[in-house]
């Protein structure tokens, strides 16, 4: 990401994509596996066939926007949130 940010040839919009999946990746580490684990319950309490239906495209797809979708919330209403408290709370060490 960094070398994103040194290269010029590399577009703003890009560069803007690659900051918003940084700042959602802590989100993404804490909530893939709780996520992952209660699709597959999901389909177990449905009696679906979990590794018939974990290894097809549309369940792959759905999985990474869940865990996208609710990254950005916990980044918006938890994570940005509590940065700014903690910025206000701590003196400016300018």
């Amino acid at each position: 990401l960094l070398l994103l940010k040194v290269e010029s040839w590399v577009s703003a919009q890009a560069s803007k994509l690659f900051v918003e999946l940084g700042n959602l990746s802590y989100g993404i580490y804490l909530l893939h596996v709780p996520i992952q684990m209660a699709l597959i319950l999901t389909l177990q309490g449905l009696n679906r066939d979990v590794d018939d239906m974990a290894s097809t495209k549309l369940f792959i797809f759905s999985f990474l926007l869940i865990v996208l979708v609710w990254s950005w919330l916990v980044f918006k209403y938890y994570e940005e949130p509590s940065r700014q408290r903690i910025r206000r709370l701590l003196p400016n060490r300018e």
